[in-house]
C-alpha cells in the first residue's frame, strides 16, 4: 500500500484564500514522488496533490509493450503523426533525440480509440517518461515525452477527458506560439469581480497582467500572463475546459503564483537560451532583464478587447463533441492507462486512475533551446532559437 505525507505550503496562499498542498506519495519499493495541489478547498487541494504525485510516479514507470519493429504490429501510429523535426535539428549533436526506423525493434503500446475503444499502438516513446526507459533505449528515443496528456484520479472517464483537453491546451499554445500571434484581450473591467481584483492586486505590486483566448487550437483556452518591468519577469498560466469560469481561474492561479514567487524569492541565476533544457530553465529565463520580454508578441495589442461572457460562451460544450471534432479533423484522440510499480494506486477506498492520452496532429509542447517539433511548424514566424514562456 502508498504512504502519503501531506503537508500544506504556508497558510492559504496569498490574499485569496487558496491553500497550497504538497503531497509525497511512497510507494513499497520506497520510490517517492511530489506532487502539488492548489484550491479554495483545502479537500480538494489535497486530492489534486495527491494524483499530481502519482500521476508523476506513473508516468516514469514502462507498461506493458510488444517488443517489435514498425511492420511486425498489426496497427500503429505513425510517429511522425505525433512529432516532427527537421533534418537540421537531427544533425545536430546536441539533438540526442533519433529518427525513427522501420528496421528498428521498440517499444510498442496498446492504446485505445476514444470512440470505438478499438485498440491500435503507439511507440512507448511517446507515452512514458525517458526516465521509464534502461539507458540502452534512451539512445534510440524519437522523442522526449513531458506528461502533458497524462491526468490522474479517481474516475477513469474523467481522466481521458481532462488529458485529451491538456493536449488540446498545449496544441493551442504552440500554435499561437509558432505563429507569433496573440489570441483575443478580455477586456479586464468584465471578468469576474474576485478576478478583477486580483488582477488589480497585482498592479498594486508593480506588475501587468492580462488574459486571453487562444482560439488557434480545437477548443478555446485561455491564457494569463503577468509581468514585472522593474524584477525583468514574465509568467504564463494556461488551462482549457468546459468550464470557461474553473478553467480562467486555473490559469490565473498558476500564473499568479509564479509571479508572486518570483516577488519573494527573485531568481538571480544568468542563463542563455542554449542552455535551456527544462520547464524551470524556462522560468529562469523569462526572469533576465535580455530574455523577458522574448514573448510579448502573444499579448501585443490587437484591437478592441473582447467582454469576458462572449468569450467564457464559446468554451461550452463537452468530451463527446470535442472528440468528434478532433476526429473530423484528424487528429483522433486515444488512451491508454498507466500504473506505478504495484499497480494502480488505492487511496482510502478509492483507485488513482492515470490516464496518457495521444491526439494524432496535435502539436505537443517541448521544453529546451530548439527542441520544439519544428516539423510541425507551417507559420515560420519564430525567431530561430527563440524560447517560449510556458514553464
Amino acid at each position: 500500500m502508498p504512504t502519503i505525507h501531506l503537508s500544506q505550503e504556508g497558510s492559504t496562499t496569498g490574499a485569496h484564500g487558496q491553500y497550497l498542498i504538497c503531497a509525497e506519495v511512497t510507494l513499497d519499493d520506497e520510490r517517492t514522488h511530489t506532487g502539488f495541489g492548489r484550491d479554495a478547498d483545502q479537500q480538494i487541494a489535497q486530492d489534486k496533490a495527491i494524483s499530481e504525485a502519482i500521476e508523476r510516479l506513473a508516468f516514469r514507470t514502462l507498461p506493458d509493450t510488444q517488443w517489435a519493429t514498425a511492420a511486425q504490429m498489426p496497427s500503429r501510429i505513425e510517429p511522425d503523426a505525433l512529432v516532427r523535426y527537421l533534418p537540421e535539428q537531427y544533425a545536430d549533436p546536441s539533438f540526442c533525440i533519433a529518427a525513427f526506423r522501420e528496421d528498428v525493434p521498440y517499444h510498442w503500446v496498446a492504446m485505445r480509440d476514444v470512440m470505438d475503444n478499438s485498440i491500435t499502438y503507439a511507440l512507448a516513446d511517446f507515452v512514458c517518461s525517458p526516465a521509464a526507459f534502461t539507458p540502452t533505449y534512451l539512445s534510440q528515443l524519437v522523442t522526449h515525452a513531458t506528461s502533458s496528456g497524462c491526468a490522474s484520479g479517481p474516475d477513469l472517464n474523467t481522466c481521458i477527458e481532462r488529458a485529451v483537453l491538456e493536449l488540446v491546451e498545449r496544441d493551442a499554445f504552440m500554435r499561437h506560439w509558432f505563429a507569433q500571434q496573440p489570441g483575443r484581450s478580455i477586456d479586464r473591467n468584465t471578468l469576474p469581480d474576485d478576478l478583477r481584483e486580483r488582477v488589480e492586486h497585482l498592479e498594486h505590486l508593480g506588475a501587468a497582467s492580462g488574459v486571453q483566448c487562444l482560439h488557434l487550437g480545437h477548443h478555446p483556452t485561455w491564457m494569463v500572463w503577468v509581468q514585472r518591468e522593474a524584477a525583468h519577469f514574465t509568467t504564463v498560466g494556461s488551462a482549457c475546459s468546459f468550464d470557461a469560469e474553473g478553467a480562467l481561474r486555473n490559469a490565473f492561479a498558476e500564473a499568479e503564483a509564479l509571479a508572486l514567487a518570483h516577488m519573494d524569492a527573485p531568481l538571480d541565476h544568468a542563463i542563455e537560451p542554449a542552455n535551456v533544457r527544462t520547464p524551470a530553465d524556462h522560468r529562469t529565463l523569462y526572469a533576465t532583464p535580455a530574455y523577458f520580454r522574448q514573448a510579448d508578441r502573444l499579448w501585443a495589442d490587437s484591437g478592441d478587447s473582447a467582454p469576458y461572457a462572449k468569450a467564457a460562451a464559446t468554451f461550452r460544450g463537452d468530451a463527446a463533441t470535442l472528440f468528434n471534432r478532433l476526429g473530423t479533423a484528424g487528429h483522433r484522440p486515444c488512451w491508454t492507462e498507466l500504473a506505478p510499480p504495484g499497480g494502480t494506486p488505492v487511496i482510502g477506498d478509492r483507485a488513482i486512475h492515470t490516464v496518457r492520452a495521444l491526439a494524432p496532429g496535435l502539436i505537443p509542447i517541448s521544453f529546451g533551446y530548439r527542441r520544439e517539433p519544428l516539423g510541425m511548424d507551417c507559420w515560420r514566424q519564430a525567431v530561430p532559437g527563440a524560447i517560449h514562456p510556458f514553464a
